[in-house]
């Protein structure tokens, strides 16, 4: 009785591993850019192309919209293997890496040429942390030059410091907290999905991030003025588990590795 319960256990675990082959590999990445965004736009067609370089045997299931929570969230859910990828910026890729968040230093870049110089030379020590900590970095794609935006008129750290001025600072995000520290403005401490409904209800109404992410995420409505400096690039990228990247087949991998960065 024993062996047949061996026997039908390796012809089942046969079976699984037939099944997977034949229908491939799905990659559940999620972000949290808007469905209807150019970002997304880009991935869609990166998914499209991977997708049809591997005949159909590899697919990217993209959540966007944030529906699976903030970065932290799609972290825990990566760890836990419910999700195999995300497209992060600076607050998702240190919770996996610190060292990134030297790139969200304020003033410390002042254009891209700047910050690719730096970050190309260090793209090699960049793969190993992220490899070392389980994850393959696929590609950088920026979300642009932070500005301060408001519904007060901000020029100086004295206007920050005005109370009226409720300034959002993005939970776990510690370079951010910790500037707002530095500033003595008045922080209050949000997610990304939270800062619409914020907004609106005028729990906050300052806030730094990219032109772009302003307008993506329709919260530009709700802010009247924008400071002509910019504060810092907002650096960006897309990570796999590499539980899950070990799973894919040579050939699946080197699609991946080669088409992910042209769509970055």
């Amino acid at each position: 009785m024993i062996r047949w319960v061996k026997f039908y256990l390796v012809v089942w675990g046969v079976a699984i591993c037939f099944v997977t082959s034949a229908f491939g590999e799905t990659i559940k990445l999620a972000t949290l850019a808007p469905k209807t965004s150019s970002w997304m736009k880009i991935f869609d067609a990166m998914g499209r192309e991977i997708q049809e370089k591997s005949g159909g045997k590899l697919k990217i299931q993209f959540f966007p919209d944030g529906v699976q929570g903030d970065e932290i969230d799609v972290i825990r859910k990566m760890r836990a293997g419910l999700l195999h990828a995300g497209a992060m910026t600076s607050v998702g890729l240190g919770e996996i890496q610190k060292s990134v968040l030297i790139f969200q230093t304020p003033r410390l870049f002042h254009n891209y040429a700047e910050l690719d110089y730096v970050r190309d030379r260090l793209k090699t020590q960049l793969d190993k942390a992220f490899e070392e900590a389980g994850y393959i970095l696929l590609g950088w794609g920026d979300i642009g030059y932070y500005y301060l935006f408001s519904n007060h008129p901000i020029k100086s750290i004295a206007d920050v410091r005005n109370p009226n001025v409720k300034m959002w600072v993005r939970v776990d995000d510690l370079v951010g907290i910790h500037f707002f520290k530095t500033v003595g403005g008045v922080g209050v401490p949000l997610s990304v999905p939270q800062v619409l409904p914020s907004l609106y209800s005028g729990q906050i109404n300052a806030l730094v991030v990219s032109p772009l992410a302003c307008i993506a995420l329709q919260w530009f409505p709700k802010l009247k003025y924008m400071a002509d400096m910019p504060l810092a690039i907002g650096v960006g990228a897309t990570v796999i588990a590499k539980a899950k990247y070990d799973k894919l087949t040579p050939q699946e991998q080197q699609i991946l590795r080669e088409t992910a960065p042209q769509y970055h």
